[in-house]
């Protein structure tokens, strides 16, 4: 289905909250599902992965030199809360390394941040290569979806990179808006829906409408 930015960054936003994320967490999500799907990246699969996660299967990022890795022995770190993380620290004088990450494509978003004139950034996993400018242009060395989709990546190596001139972008959006699966869609509306409060007698008088009685 086509389906417009804020309907992206709006679904994302209550799928993370019913997936039970923090609000600022569900925010950081939205943002990135919006800045994925201008770039054509896959948002929505990769998204869905993350959000389904059970939680005691991951745990919070922790900092060890140039390294980035599980709190806890045996686990995965979440790419949104990792994400946010990186774009909190800022550009690194050397590289980097994610270990153990859900859907690595959700880490290219925060790392936007990092960019300068001239200056870019460059990070891969598995056969997948990104360059990031300061423009927000994506450049990769492949267009591979299911690499690009991956669900987990054991590394991901993150450094600056010095650009000069213009770099080859991804493609854009179509001009009647944004590509998302119908599936995923509509699977990441089931998680929204726990965003929900179920209506009841007391609810229903409180609110707006007629309520019990109805006198026009």
């Amino acid at each position: 289905m086509i389906v417009s930015r804020n309907e992206i960054e709006s679904l994302a936003l209550k799928a993370a909250r019913g997936a039970g994320m923090s609000w600022g967490l569900a925010e950081e999500a939205s943002f990135a599902a919006g800045w994925l799907a201008e770039h054509a990246l896959p948002w929505a699969d990769t998204l869905l992965g993350v959000l389904v996660t059970p939680a005691h299967t991951t745990s919070p990022p922790q900092i060890m030199e140039q390294r980035i890795a599980p709190s806890r022995p045996g686990t995965r770190l979440c790419p949104i809360m990792t994400g946010a993380l990186l774009s909190d620290l800022g550009a690194p004088a050397t590289i980097m390394e994610v270990r153990d990450v859900l859907a690595p494509l959700w880490l290219v978003p925060f790392l936007a941040s990092w960019t300068a004139p001239g200056r870019g950034v460059r990070l891969g996993w598995s056969d997948a290569r990104f360059l990031l400018a300061h423009t927000d242009v994506v450049g990769t060395d492949t267009v591979a979806t299911a690499v690009l989709a991956a669900a987990v990546a054991d590394r991901v190596a993150i450094a600056l990179e010095p650009i000069e001139g213009s770099e080859e972008s991804r493609p854009r959006r179509e001009p009647s808006g944004y590509v998302a699966p119908d599936h995923a869609w509509h699977t990441l509306q089931q998680l929204e829906h726990r965003t929900y409060v179920p209506a009841s007698a007391e609810s229903r008088l409180a609110g707006a409408g007629a309520g019990l009685t109805d006198n026009d």
